[in-house]
């Protein structure tokens, strides 16, 4: 797959997100603002809980689009294989158990999986255990970390 490719399905799926969270956000909106949730006593916090649920949405929305143009403005090179790893590149992994797995060092939306031709892409960001363990390492070099109490190796097997 080529990067662009790549980015334009990043971009989409952070594009579902940023509409997920308006269609969210508008909802607790519009419960919030609704004249069947006036507080008729001092127990009564729907409309209250609503403009907070409200608050917290849109906030969600702002930095969903703040990471569509950190994303949009990001411009990643194609990697020789004697080039390091940095943000933007491609990376498979296998770890000691021959388990493989792709990451995308991202510069945001750390977390987000891509299912792309039946193939898994984990967006990593460089401020992720995995991510600083893999800045300035090459390919078939072994990175090694601590991921919940438990010590994991993985081989670099290809960068792109």
């Amino acid at each position: 797959m080529t990067k662009n490719k790549l980015h334009q399905i990043i971009i989409e799926a952070l594009q579902q997100q940023l509409s997920t969270a308006q269609n969210a956000a508008m909802q607790a909106y519009n419960t919030a603002t609704d004249d069947e949730n006036v507080a008729e006593n001092k127990y009564d916090t729907l409309g209250l809980e609503a403009a907070y649920l409200a608050a917290g949405q849109s906030t969600r929305v702002a930095a969903y689009e703040e990471d569509i143009t950190i994303f949009k403005a990001f411009q990643a090179t194609q990697l020789r294989e004697s080039d390091s790893i940095d943000v933007g590149t491609l990376v498979s992994l296998v770890d000691d158990k021959d388990q493989g797995f792709c990451i995308y060092l991202s510069p945001v939306a750390g977390g987000l999986t891509l299912n792309t031709k039946g193939q898994e892409i984990l967006l990593v960001t460089s401020q992720a255990p995995l991510g600083e363990a893999l800045i300035g390492k090459y390919l078939g070099d072994e990175v090694s970390l601590t991921l919940q109490g438990k010590m994991k190796t993985y081989e670099i097997v290809e960068i792109s």
